[in-house]
């Protein structure tokens, strides 16, 4: 069973490929993203999501293939430079 579930885009990049039609992003597609959950504690000691934003979309997929964003492939090459970088040390 799918669990569907309200979500801030907060990557404007994405989001504006999505809006000038350079990416279809419609009910059902699926994406690799860095997702920020925020949690409140309620009455009762009880944690509640309060909200989903997406920081990062890293990959999108068309047809079940994953494609990487813009924003992803320069994470990726930040994250390969940080690993090269560890090893000098």
């Amino acid at each position: 069973m799918e669990k569907l579930f309200a979500f801030n885009m907060k990557s404007n990049e994405f989001k504006t490929l999505v809006q000038t039609g350079t990416i279809e992003f419609t009910n059902g597609s699926s994406i690799k993203c860095l997702l920020e959950i925020k949690k409140n504690i309620d009455s009762n000691g009880d944690e509640k999501i309060t909200e989903y934003n997406i920081v990062r979309v890293d990959e999108y997929f068309k047809n079940e293939k994953p494609i990487e964003t813009p924003e992803g492939k320069k994470n990726r090459q930040k994250q390969e430079a940080e690993r090269m970088q560890g090893k000098l040390f």
